[in-house]
């Protein structure tokens, strides 16, 4: 199941994965990968190339998935994954681009960086408090981060934050499992 040239599957690239993205980037700029069944384009003009020339090169996330899976709601399906942004074409494409650059200024980044900095001190504080204890880093810290982001963004009260959680959990789910029928997607 691994690649004849590269093994993307060892433990030690999984951990570490530069000095393969350097040796992609030296010798194989432009490289089909038969365990992903697609391209890894490492090259920068290449990269620069494919995310802007939508005449010859088009996102079809779920053109595989669909063949080759039965998919109980492959309709549903295609349709939730070709909404996000990076599977659009123009002029969709566009219209979300230019909406959400303006959030990606670099005042605006150093402000999410600045409350990035604020959640983190206080998770770690709190976690601190009781040092007789095993802490569990995932579940007590790295999973709750995106849902103290998102409600600290949108104004939600830290008591929402545990519905905003259950929100995440289920977006993850859903992209996790592409079977997951539509009374899971409606909770």
């Amino acid at each position: 199941d691994n690649d004849p040239k590269y093994n993307f599957l060892d433990p030690g690239i999984i951990d570490n994965p530069y000095n393969l993205y350097r040796q992609l980037q030296e010798n194989d700029p432009v490289y089909w990968a038969d365990i992903y069944q697609g391209w890894i384009i490492t090259g920068y003009k290449d990269c620069c190339t494919v995310m802007t020339d939508m005449t010859h090169f088009v996102s079809d996330p779920m053109r595989e998935v669909v063949a080759t899976h039965n998919i109980a709601n492959a309709a549903h399906t295609v349709d939730l994954y070709k909404s996000a942004m990076i599977f659009r074409q123009p002029p969709g494409y566009n219209r979300i681009h230019n909406y959400m650059s303006h959030g990606l200024t670099p005042t605006a980044l150093e402000i999410y960086k600045k409350t990035l900095k604020e959640i983190v001190d206080e998770l770690i504080e709190n976690l601190l408090k009781d040092t007789n204890r095993v802490i569990d880093i995932q579940n007590e810290f790295s999973a709750l981060i995106p849902a103290l982001i998102i409600s600290r963004f949108f104004n939600k009260p830290l008591e929402e934050q545990p519905l905003v959680q259950r929100w995440i959990e289920a977006v993850l789910d859903f992209f996790n499992n592409p079977n997951i029928n539509r009374e899971a997607i409606k909770r």
